[in-house]
Parts: C-alpha cells; sequence; structure tokens
C-alpha cells in the first residue's frame, strides 16, 4: 500500500466515525462552551472550535474535515444539537471551525 493509499483509507475511517470522533472531542475539549452556547442560545447561536485544537486532537480526523468538510461538519453540528440536549437546553447552535 502506497502512502497516498493510507491516507485514503484513514480518511474514509475518519468519515465513517465521525460521529463518535465529534462526541469525543465536542465533550473533552468544549464542554464549558457548550453549556455556555445551550443557555445563551439563541443570543449565541455558534459554537466556534479553533482547527488547531481538532488538529492537536486528532490528526487524522483535521484532515479528513478538509477533505470532507460539508458531511464532517453536518455530522459534528448533529452531535452539537444532541449534545445541547442531553445538558437540558433546546438549542440548535451552529459548528463554525475557526482559525483554518
Amino acid at each position: 500500500m502506497r502512502w497516498s493509499d493510507s491516507a485514503c483509507v484513514i480518511s474514509m475511517m475518519s468519515v465513517d466515525d465521525s460521529n463518535a470522533r465529534w462526541r469525543t472531542i465536542l465533550q473533552e475539549l468544549f464542554a464549558n462552551e457548550i453549556r455556555s452556547v445551550g443557555s445563551k442560545w439563541p443570543e449565541e447561536r455558534s459554537l466556534k472550535v479553533p482547527f488547531n485544537a481538532i488538529q492537536g486532537f486528532d490528526p487524522s480526523f483535521a484532515n479528513a474535515i478538509i477533505e470532507y468538510p460539508k458531511s464532517i461538519l453536518d455530522t459534528g453540528t448533529s452531535v452539537l444539537h444532541a449534545l445541547c440536549r442531553d445538558g437540558g437546553y433546546d438549542a440548535d447552535p451552529s459548528l463554525r471551525i475557526i482559525e483554518l
């Protein structure tokens, strides 16, 4: 297997399990921010996630975000909505990747 083939496999795995990866990243790195957005909804409409935070936590997932942005960001937004509801907030904030 060439390097490019293995990179593609890693990226496809990232797309397939992006729900679990987002849940882990958001819970571990952004729990306070999620509570803040949830409690301030609808005045605060977005959770801003610095790209370098994702890259530092899970580099292969960060690469997958670059390669498959729509599907992975859509999944991340769905996970964020679910985490808000799990926290007791009736909020549907947007997920924004910043500092890309």
